[in-house]
């Protein structure tokens, strides 16, 4: 049975190495995928994905103490997890280029009614409401949280995305 995240920050704030380690690894079960496909966002080479993946677990662990249950903690792993491949890009003389949902483009997954799906919305959409329902319906944010992250109001992000829903049925 997978636990609220209360209960998993609960547990890396224990005195016991032992919950600690329990916590620590549910919540790696959790997120792990959702983290590596925000890395997977701006990152291209699968090995730096993947440190990039163990470093915000890492700032996680390290921050346990200072984590607060009554705040959106699945927003403040995917933030932190898209700074770290910022600032990851930023270090690395462009080396890179910032995606903005290439890796859709690419997807590894068996489905290809999802990248389907994602096409059809960028052939009928502006960027911006693609990148609202791809937040909304893939990543699961709310409402709330792509307001936050694309500095926005809340009001103006349902607007957007019920238009552009409305666009894709026509």
């Amino acid at each position: 049975m997978e636990l609220d995240d209360k209960t998993i920050i609960k547990k890396l704030k224990s005195n016991n190495q032992d919950i600690i380690d329990e916590g620590f690894e549910e919540l790696y079960l959790k997120y792990s995928k959702l983290i590596y496909v925000c890395i997977k966002r701006y990152i291209k080479r699968k090995e730096d994905i993947e440190d990039l993946l163990s470093d915000t677990f890492l700032k996680i662990f390290e921050n346990r103490l200072n984590l607060r249950d009554d705040k959106n903690f699945k927003y403040y792993l995917t933030t932190t997890a898209n700074n770290l491949a910022i600032n990851f890009l930023k270090n690395k003389n462009n080396d890179y280029d910032i995606l903005e949902y290439e890796h859709f483009d690419t997807y590894e997954s068996n489905n290809n009614d999802l990248k389907d799906m994602i096409d059809i919305l960028k052939s009928q959409l502006e960027q911006d409401e693609v990148d609202i329902i791809i937040q909304h319906l893939i990543y699961a944010y709310t409402f709330e949280d792509i307001a936050k992250q694309n500095n926005l109001n809340v009001s103006t992000v349902k607007t957007k995305y019920f238009r552009a829903i409305k666009k894709v049925k026509v």
